[in-house]
């Protein structure tokens, strides 16, 4: 197994992510979750969904898309669910439909798809979250 390198560094919601280059895990399962998002204030609707296979750290692919909201959304962020949440901002600005990827601890990712998060979407008329969903293994 060749040795890993380290890539690069992010401070993502207050926890240190280290992306680093890994030989690819032909078999990790992968995992998904997805969420409906409705209006917690205002209007809109929309819709989230995530995968990802891995060890030690989980490369998520995401895909984001909303409607009819106040505005355009400002920001959306996954939060995991338990008492020690953790924020993971996904765009900002977000377009109507936006994607991404998150590279994660492998650790974290399990504890996404077993115990859920919300995803959060902001806009500014409602900086707190217009549409809000909770995160369901797919």
């Amino acid at each position: 197994m060749a040795p890993l390198r380290l890539t690069k560094r992010t401070l993502l919601g207050g926890v240190l992510a280290l992306c680093v280059a890994v030989p690819a895990l032909a078999a990790a399962p992968r995992q998904a979750v997805h969420a409906r998002l409705v209006p917690a204030a205002g209007h809109g609707s929309g819709a989230f969904t995530a995968s990802g296979a891995g060890g030690n750290t989980v490369v998520v692919s995401w895909k984001l898309s909303v409607s009819g909201l106040s505005g355009p959304a400002r920001k959306a962020s996954l939060r995991t669910a338990g008492s020690k949440k953790i924020v993971f901002a996904l765009c900002s600005p977000c377009k109507a439909k936006s994607q991404g990827q998150l590279v994660l601890l492998g650790s974290v990712w399990t504890r996404i798809v077993s115990k859920g998060g919300t995803i959060v979407v902001a806009t500014r008329a409602h900086p707190a979250g217009e549409l809000r969903g909770p995160l369901k293994r797919a």
